[in-house]
């Protein structure tokens, strides 16, 4: 017999399939051949839009075309029927609206993911550049910006100003981690420098200080 725990992690795992083929029709084409752009002559099998002019979604856009809005409009129609007090529904369904967009941005993610492992598979390994990213002065939205050499970062398919957008929005986001992840780098380094350190742990640091994450860390009782 199959317990709820099981069921409800189906579930989860059959919507994310459906998540992950409704994005992926949302950019999928027919397979088109392009001549990459870095002077190689390599020929680059498309099977996705690519570029902010063949189209973007902003967040808004994407949960509607996911049926993740539908889905809300649903809850709220629930709630309406099962909260009386305004206040205490307006709560309720701020909350859920709050988890649907976690959930759109999930799928972004794991979509991500999804174009790397296909586009990583080819003869000449290709990284897609796909991330939210400014449209106009207001908006945010998503598109593949590009696809580079997995190695060189060398632009193959794509416009330039769109990669840009990408670089320059990851570098953003991710400024502060970064600057986090070289103080831990650093610590560690400090930290070996201290004569109590035992040898496990002197271990770990050294994995840290290598660049490395350690296996994670276990408390026996």
């Amino acid at each position: 017999m199959i317990s709820a725990r099981q069921s409800s992690a189906k579930r989860k795992e059959m919507e994310k399939k459906d998540l992950l083929a409704k994005m992926d029709r949302l950019f999928r084409i027919s397979p088109v051949k392009m001549k990459a752009q870095d002077g190689s002559g390599t020929m680059i099998t498309v099977e996705h839009r690519i570029g902010k002019e063949a189209g973007f979604f902003t967040l808004r856009d994407l949960m509607e075309k996911l049926g993740l809005e539908q889905e809300h409009a649903d809850f709220i129609k629930d709630m309406l029927r099962q909260i009386k007090n305004p206040d205490e529904r307006k709560e309720v369904t701020d909350a859920h609206y709050t988890r649907q967009k976690a959930k759109a941005m999930k799928v972004t993610s794991d979509y991500r993911r999804h174009l790397e492992l296909f586009y990583g598979n080819y003869p000449r390994p290709v990284l897609p550049a796909i991330s939210f990213v400014p449209v106009t002065d207001n908006d945010n939205a998503l598109f593949i910006q590009g696809l580079v050499d997995s190695s060189s970062y060398e632009l193959l398919v794509g416009e330039a100003e769109d990669i840009y957008r990408w670089t320059e929005t990851v570098f953003t986001k991710t400024k502060k981690w970064a600057d986090l992840n070289k103080r831990a780098e650093l610590q560690a380094k400090a930290l070996l420098k201290c004569p109590g350190i035992n040898k496990e742990i002197r271990h770990r640091l050294d994995s840290i200080k290598n660049g490395e994450i350690p296996p994670k860390l276990e408390f026996g009782g």
